[in-house]
């Protein structure tokens, strides 16, 4: 961890939710350049000897890596790609390997996100407000390793999936097979062709 004294205790940066992360965040522009990420074992060892003055961003779940720009005016930033799988670039869909610092273009519209291959992404159609229900508009699955993803479902309204009234969907990719299937709910109607994007294959 970075050595600034204006820093909380760190307990919630390998948490999913966005008001634990940051609740846990110093705000010290610095200090923020010069954070460790949280890694899982199976890519920590070649990261824990980087010098902390490598510019790293946040792990945020499983899939994403934040690299957000913190210097007035800047439009490109360094990323550190942690070593031990490979991410896609989110925006532009370039695969690149762990393991390398790499300079990202970042102009005031476009934050720098990277998926860790061997994900699988759902997103969510647009809609007005929470009263609506949401379906699913595209899952991306990026391949480079087996994975999978539950997807949890109710009204959003009522304590009714205290009683059970919820739908879950696994989703499993194959990545040797290159196949995605899905057990459980229906967790869309289209055929998986207008729902399922392989990233990168053509």
């Amino acid at each position: 961890m970075g050595s600034c004294s204006n820093c909380p205790k760190r307990t919630g940066y390998n948490k999913l939710l966005f008001a634990d992360v940051r609740k846990d965040s110093c705000t010290d522009p610095q200090c923020f350049v010069q954070e460790r990420l949280t890694l899982p074992a199976s890519i920590s060892s070649s990261h824990a000897a980087l010098p902390l003055t490598v510019p790293l961003g946040h792990l945020f779940g499983p899939a994403f890596l934040v690299a957000p720009v913190i210097q007035q005016g800047a439009t490109s930033r360094t990323v550190y790609l942690p070593a031990g799988t490979d991410w896609y670039n989110y925006w532009t869909n370039e695969r690149v390997h762990g393991g390398e610092a790499i300079q990202v273009s970042a102009p005031i519209d476009t934050l720098p996100l990277f998926v860790r291959a061997g994900s699988v992404l759902p997103l969510g159609e647009t809609i007005e407000s929470t009263n609506q229900p949401q379906g699913i508009a595209r899952l991306r699955v990026y391949p480079g390793a087996d994975a999978e993803f539950v997807l949890y479902q109710d009204d959003g309204k009522t304590y009714a999936y205290e009683k059970g009234d919820s739908r879950i969907t696994r989703l499993y990719w194959n990545d040797a097979k290159q196949q995605l299937t899905h057990q459980g709910a229906a967790a869309w109607v289209k055929p998986d062709s207008e729902i399922v994007d392989v990233i990168g294959r053509r």
